[in-house]
């Protein structure tokens, strides 16, 4: 079993000589589905000729022999694993207070701005019975557009990472594991079908991430507000020929027809419940697929919930990092 991982990784091994290795790590999956890791070393060790002839000066008898030493760090993998876990959640707490921070004063001042341009307009036309309502009014505008300016002032700056290789597969385990808790709690049935070997893309691995964490905040809430006995959530991942593509189906509540493209606007939120959000989250999610040169939708033929699909191209250019 360990020769059959390292032949994969060192082809010498299959010639009489081959170099000395160490701490190779390999991976097996154990029949009850458990990963389990070893780190493998070897020493190529050649067998000498004993006979009494020889007890001058030994020679070798032509045998060639592996001197293999495999130490079990499962135990040790998991305990970085969660580490890096724990690591992710805090990271992405910070992202996500700051994220709020930023839709709350994008909000506000979306809302400030509407009865200011009906001011602003009023300002220019010509001169009525309320002219004497014009210094007054010139006033109060000047004033908001201040507190306007201030606020976006304090918004909170979107730091813009580093494109370099994406496992995709590997963001939407880590979003998994992160959401257990939660879906366990709400009696939430997963399938998650990843496509066995996926090629990394060109990415701004956070962003995405975070767009991903959108979607799927989203079909929990759905889950949530529908009140079905049996909830169901999947995930599939596919390899097309320049793409990869993401679905996350669940059988929520599902977005009415004549929503499908206004879920993407600012600001909108079709929640029944209060859940404090501010409607931007399908729209950011929007956002970073298209910088990443991608395309998400909605199907149109799934009747029982709610399907997005996220296409994602394998090379995307790197020019619009959000």
């Amino acid at each position: 079993l360990f020769l059959d991982a390292l032949k994969d990784r060192l082809p010498s091994l299959d010639g009489e000589t081959f170099d000395n290795f160490h701490d190779i790590q390999v991976r097996f999956d154990a029949p009850n589905g458990n990963e389990c890791w070893f780190t493998l070393s070897g020493i190529h060790v050649e067998e000498l000729d004993d006979a009494a002839k020889n007890y001058f000066a030994l020679t070798n008898s032509g045998g060639h022999y592996l001197l293999l030493v495999a130490t079990d760090i499962t135990t040790r993998k998991a305990e970085l694993e969660r580490a890096r876990i724990q690591h992710l959640k805090v990271q992405m707490a910070e992202q996500e207070l700051t994220s709020s921070i930023r839709e709350t004063l994008a909000g506000a001042i979306f809302q400030l701005e509407t009865p200011l341009n009906v001011i602003q307009a009023a300002l220019v036309m010509p001169p009525s019975s309320t002219e004497a309502l014009y210094p007054v009014l010139q006033q109060v505008l000047e004033s908001s557009y201040r507190a306007i300016n201030a606020m976006r002032m304090a918004i909170p700056r979107a730091e813009h990472g580093t494109y370099s290789l994406v496992n995709i597969n590997q963001v939407l385990k880590d979003l998994l594991i992160i959401a257990t808790d939660r879906m366990l709690s709400e009696g939430i049935v997963v399938d998650w079908q990843p496509e066995p070997v996926l090629p990394t893309i060109m990415g701004n691995e956070a962003s995405l991430r975070r767009m991903f964490n959108y979607l799927l905040d989203n079909a929990l809430l759905a889950l949530h507000e529908a009140g079905r006995v049996y909830r169901e959530l999947r995930i599939h991942t596919r390899l097309h020929d320049d793409s990869i593509s993401v679905e996350i189906t669940d059988n929520g509540i599902g977005i009415p027809p004549a929503l499908r493209l206004k879920v993407f606007e600012p600001f909108h939120s079709g929640w029944k419940r209060g859940n404090g959000n501010v409607g931007m989250g399908l729209c950011m999610a929007q956002d970073i697929v298209n910088n990443h040169d991608g395309s998400i939708s909605i199907d149109p033929d799934y009747p029982n919930g709610c399907r997005i699909r996220v296409n994602l191209p394998l090379k995307a250019s790197n020019g619009g990092m959000e």
